[in-house]
């Protein structure tokens, strides 16, 4: 009897082990553990604010319908600060808590940082990032972008300078980091292609004066001005445009679209401003205009890109995690590179470079509100 009952004790504690240990990566029997990497502190927390709000509502309505096979979607959110070493200690506290997959970061300095502890640690990531680095510099078989790569925006950009604007000399007015070099390559290697002059003027993140570089583009006679900047050097760049009567088109990167960076300009430093983007919540497509509803409704304000970014991203995962055999990184990747799902961007499917954004929103700026025009799907 003795016997017997040391051998039912054992076969409990196997199962408890067993049930441990099946339940420890990526949540409890009823639960899926997602990570969100996003700026809570530093320059970008207001961004990251938005990221927060944007993957929480994706994660309230897909729990609603039913969740990913029967199972709840549980967000482990972590703070990445802005910052490459805050970034790579958040993804290993992340890690440590058995996700199955990360949505973040937003920002490409950051992703590029953590390249070889992504490789190691081998759990995908949905990211924001979009400098063109990401794929031409790095193989990185975990990330998967969500938003365009700046080379698309780039390349749309120039376009639109020449088509629209009839643009016989480009000035490019970028930040020098990965972010705005990636996109002033793309830039000059279309221009020499189509037999386009241009003139580079580079600045850096956080430069308090831009009047040097602005000069140097008046004095260049540039046609057209294709800024790609950060928040901060972006409004900078507005007023000091306006001040020194540099009144040329301007194209800018998303940055001038989000209202952190519009709300720090006068209206008539920016008028008729066009922009690059992926999201805009004046596009008509039904998608957005549902999602910027009931954002709105939910919290009181419009949503912006960082918002859209993780609502796609939460999206993109709850897809790839239903027709994945399993919540094993290899399979979510595999799952991923067989998307087929419309988004706030368009429709996402994967290229062979893990990129799932394909489609590019031209808009202006009127007395302060970004406006929809246009958009381009690219290849």
């Amino acid at each position: 009897m003795k016997k017997f009952s040391k051998l039912i004790a054992l076969v409990l504690v196997l199962s408890l082990v067993f049930a441990f240990t099946a339940c420890g990566k990526g949540g409890s029997d009823d639960t899926i553990k997602l990570g969100i990497l996003c700026s809570l502190t530093g320059n970008s927390q207001t961004n990251g604010g938005y990221a927060q709000q944007g993957a929480k509502m994706a994660v309230e309505e897909i729990n609603a319908a039913g969740g990913i096979n029967g199972k709840q979607i549980e967000l482990v959110i972590e703070d990445d600060g802005g910052k490459a070493d805050t970034a790579i200690n958040a993804y290993n506290k992340l890690q440590s808590q058995k996700v199955v997959a990360i949505v973040g970061p937003m920002l490409s300095s950051l992703a590029l940082a953590m390249d070889q502890n992504v490789q190691t640690g081998k759990i995908p990531l949905l990211i924001g990032a979009t400098s063109a680095a990401l794929t031409d510099n790095i193989d990185n078989p975990y990330f998967h972008r969500l938003r365009c790569s700046d080379t698309i925006m780039a390349e749309v950009a120039a376009s639109y300078a020449v088509s629209n604007y009839g643009a016989k000399k480009i000035g490019i007015f970028y930040c020098s980091d990965d972010y705005g070099s990636g996109a002033m390559h793309t830039i000059t290697k279309w221009c020499d292609a189509n037999g386009v002059e241009y003139y580079e003027a580079g600045h850096n993140a956080g430069d308090k004066d831009l009047s040097t570089q602005i000069l140097k583009v008046k004095e260049e006679n540039c046609d057209v001005v294709i800024m790609w900047a950060h928040d901060d050097e972006c409004a900078l760049a507005a007023r000091q445009f306006y001040e020194q009567g540099l009144n040329l088109p301007v194209i800018s990167s998303t940055t001038i679209a989000t209202p952190q960076v519009y709300s720090l300009c006068n209206a008539e430093w920016i008028e008729g401003w066009n922009y690059v983007t992926d999201f805009i919540a004046e596009n008509p497509s039904e998608l957005v205009q549902t999602f910027s509803k009931n954002y709105d409704e939910k919290y009181g304000s419009t949503p912006e890109i960082y918002a859209a970014t993780y609502y796609n991203g939460v999206y993109a995962f709850a897809d790839a995690a239903k027709r994945a055999t399993s919540l094993e990184s290899a399979d979510l990747c595999e799952a991923l590179k067989t998307i087929n799902l419309d988004t706030l961007y368009g429709v996402y499917t994967a290229n062979d470079k893990r990129e799932l954004a394909h489609t590019a929103i031209i808009g202006v700026m009127k007395n302060l509100v970004p406006s929809y025009q246009d958009q381009v799907t690219m290849d």
